[in-house]
């Protein structure tokens, strides 16, 4: 097995222009002209060493760790911080999964939808003897491993139902209310638009972040919060929302363009919430991005209707919500609440991953 793993690997290395520097064991270290080729050349490994067929059924697992810096050659080998990082990076990693260091994801992140993958955030971790933390990605494509935390240690369970961004912890348990979470998640697969209605102190955003939680495993790039409460100006809706999603301001392209054409490549589910005072600027940013983002679905949790525009096959959904609770608990139905989806319906998802598992 050894020798066939070792076969596989060096021939993944030299159809990306890379050459190998050291061996030992199962452990390769290769070098490569270009970031692409480093990133392309994990990928195939991943995926060569998945397909095939190993003696007796067995799954070969390997940990791949990505970094692109200077390095000095020294004899037949390289020295240097630049291959220290990479090493501790590959460390971090778990069997199956591929870690990239933010400096070659900066080099490669306008080119991941031509390549075919997606780089993933899983946060800063602190890497042996390193002075400060660094920021890592995971490399995400089909056929690959769901999104893990870095390191051996199994997933938080956010990170592990794909993440969710910009919710506030939990402090309390979310008990009682099990009806509407079903009912909601049930509603985002079938729709790519959801509403929820109801007063203010009814909990909707309280429900908005449970079912997020739950369902931000479905969704490859995660699910995602903009907070509006604070937005006065609706002209300003875009750019809060492209904030929320960590988009960059890109000179003379409006925020609602910028984050259309980030989206456009990505799957996820975005939470507007608290949008009722910009109601009319937070539904026209969603009538874009679902028209140009084929894996976008969007929620939004507020205290009054959603004016969408009147389409052709345009379908609308009610349903009760209970906003008060007695004790013992007892849900009570207080106000119909509504979802809608235009006639695009639900879609394909564009990038799937399988199978959790390490080394």
């Amino acid at each position: 097995m050894l020798a066939e793993h070792r076969r596989l690997v060096r021939a993944a290395i030299a159809a990306r222009g890379g050459r190998e520097v050291d061996a030992q064991g199962d452990a390769f270290f290769a070098v490569f002209g270009a970031a692409r080729q480093a990133v392309l050349c994990a990928l195939d490994v991943q995926r060569v060493l998945t397909a095939h067929r190993w003696p007796s059924g067995a799954v070969v697992r390997v940990r791949i760790g990505v970094h692109t810096g200077q390095a000095v050659l020294a004899g037949e080998g390289y020295t240097g911080v630049a291959v220290h990082r990479a090493a501790r990076i590959c460390a971090e990693a778990a069997g199956g999964q591929v870690l990239i260091s933010q400096a070659t994801q900066a080099v490669v992140e306008d080119e991941e939808e031509e390549l075919g993958f997606t780089l993933v955030d899983v946060g800063e971790r602190r890497l042996k003897d390193l002075d400060r933390p660094v920021r890592l990605f995971q490399l995400a494509a089909p056929g690959l491993d769901p999104v893990r935390a870095a390191g051996g240690e199994a997933a938080p369970a956010a990170m592990a139902a794909g993440g969710v961004h910009g919710f506030a912890a939990a402090l309390t348990t979310f008990i009682g209310r099990d009806g509407p979470v079903a009912e909601v998640t049930g509603l985002l697969e079938q729709s790519r638009l959801v509403t929820i209605t109801g007063p203010g102190g009814s909990g909707k955003t309280r429900l908005a972040a449970e079912v997020a939680r739950r369902v931000a495993g479905r969704f490859a790039d995660e699910a995602w919060l903009a907070e509006l409460a604070l937005v006065q100006d609706p002209a300003q809706v875009p750019a809060v929302v492209a904030a929320a999603l960590g988009v960059r301001e890109q000179p003379g392209v409006p925020a609602a363009e910028a984050v259309a054409r980030v989206l456009a490549r990505q799957q996820l589910l975005l939470v507007l919430d608290n949008c009722e005072h910009v109601i009319g600027a937070a539904a026209q940013l969603c009538a874009g991005l679902l028209a140009v983002c084929d894996d976008v679905r969007c929620w939004r949790p507020a205290g009054s209707r959603w004016r969408w525009p009147e389409r052709p096959g345009t379908v609308w959904r009610r349903w009760r919500c209970p906003i008060r609770m007695t004790w013992p608990i007892r849900p009570r139905p207080r106000r119909w609440c509504c979802s809608r989806t235009g006639p695009a319906g639900p879609t394909r998802t564009s990038r799937w991953m399988t199978g959790p598992g390490r080394r």
